[in-house]
């Protein structure tokens, strides 16, 4: 973990150890986020040709930490898709700020890779899910410890490691998210309802896709059905759909109200009576 040291104090740039070094010699980070898709490759064409057109000049240069030994002079610590534009422009040299070996351990850098890949809007939410776990596995943190440590909102980090990083296990859902959905809240219900209602949980996604219903709100309700049931399933979500099966439950509770209205009534009756019945008998002792 961290020690006494903030990500701030980490993820500062440190002039005084810049340099220019060979790309060549720069070991790539293995945990770092996948850069092989179609979208990741587009966007690192673009920011070659961005850096194309201020002479490859790095506002922000990347940061690799010496080695020892093997094959390459420097672990490459955050700045790969910096890195991949100057090897695609047939660069040589990159600027970089160079930290000394042994200055950061291995869950150091990784919680630095976390931290500066969070900043970063374009990554995809199965891609961090994913990374996220990976952390909270090898280095055996809880959700809640690594939250704090990763400056993550506890619930979102729950959802993402719980569920979303197992989303490509249940395919329609994995093409619900490829088509622009890409609210996480909705994806971890739809995936904790496949991983205990697999059938149920296709038919549902099913139901919403057809008729446009496929949001928060409405998958929310959908618990209260009977999902065991996948024949009444179709019904029931129709009848939801409809508002009819939300009237339903009202009723059924005013039901309860009403029948809950006249045992209290009851009741009050028959203390009305006792209490009459002991008035007339305290006139009769009264009497005699």
């Amino acid at each position: 973990m961290l020690g006494s040291m903030t990500f701030q104090d980490m993820l500062t740039d440190d002039n005084s150890n810049k340099a220019f070094i060979p790309c060549n010699k720069i070991k790539l980070y293995s945990k770092n986020r996948d850069l092989s898709s179609p979208e990741e490759k587009a966007a690192i064409q673009e920011l070659t040709r961005q850096l194309e057109a201020t002479n490859f000049r790095l506002v922000h240069p990347i940061r690799v930490q010496k080695l020892e030994s093997g094959d390459f002079d420097y672990q490459l610590i955050s700045g790969e898709r910096r890195l991949t534009a100057f090897i695609n422009a047939g660069k040589d040299e990159i600027e970089a700020n160079i930290d000394e070996f042994g200055t950061f351990n291995e869950q150091q850098i990784q919680e630095m890779n976390i931290v500066e890949n969070e900043q970063r809007r374009d990554e995809s939410i199965l891609s961090k899910a994913l990374r996220y776990r990976n952390y909270i596995e090898e280095h055996e943190v809880s959700v809640r410890e690594a939250s704090k440590v990763l400056g993550i909102d506890k619930a979102k980090l729950s959802r993402l490691t719980n569920h979303i990083a197992d989303m490509k296990e249940f395919d329609f859902i994995y093409s619900v998210y490829e088509n622009g959905c890409l609210d996480v809240t909705l994806l971890s219900m739809l995936i904790k309802m496949a991983k205990s209602e697999l059938a149920a949980s296709k038919m549902v996604v099913d139901f919403c896709l057809a008729n446009d219903c496929l949001n928060r709100k409405f998958v929310q309700k959908i618990n209260q059905l009977d999902l065991h049931n996948t024949l009444d399933l179709e019904s029931g979500l129709q009848r939801m759909l409809n508002g009819e099966y939300v009237l339903e439950i009202e009723q059924g509770l005013n039901v309860d109200s009403t029948s809950n209205d006249n045992s209290a009534s009851n009741d009050n009756s028959a203390s009305n009576d006792n209490s009459a019945s002991n008035d007339n008998s305290a006139s009769n002792d009264n009497s005699a």
